[in-house]
């Protein structure tokens, strides 16, 4: 694709500014650029580009329990929004790839929703209902 950089960085600082005031609203502050970096992904390659930068961030970052609560948030967000402008294609990807990274979480921190409220340390359970909450899962 012949993008400018001018124009993939307005692309992406739109996507940003609008996420986090959708964070802003559930009392969230973002801490990364997560949400960047998906969307200079989308604007400038294809699926694999997008697949990844997914893969790139969840290896770099996956021991860090805040950082990866909130890439986590970025790919649902990233999926609703597509899916509200009507890309089903990248918002169904964005969905595989959602559940591929919340599972390796899950796994990582010896969490899921069995095991929630007896076996997980306080300080990942903060960080795990952050994730259920603003994702709108039920735990």
């Amino acid at each position: 694709m012949d993008k400018t950089i001018r124009e993939t960085q307005q692309y992406a600082t739109q996507c940003e500014k609008q996420f986090k005031e959708s964070m802003n609203k559930t009392g969230y502050k973002t801490l990364f650029t997560f949400y960047n970096d998906l969307s200079v992904a989308e604007y400038t390659s294809d699926e694999n580009g997008i697949k990844e930068t997914v893969q790139r961030i969840t290896k770099e970052w996956l021991q860090n329990i805040k950082a990866i609560t909130e890439f986590v948030i970025s790919l649902n967000f990233k999926m609703w929004e597509l899916y509200h402008q009507g890309n089903i294609r990248l918002s169904q990807l964005y969905a595989r790839m959602y559940h591929l990274v919340f599972a390796k979480v899950e796994v990582t921190y010896n969490t899921n929703r069995r095991n929630y409220r007896t076996s997980i340390p306080p300080s990942t359970k903060r960080w795990y209902r952050k994730i259920c909450y603003i994702t709108c899962l039920t735990v």
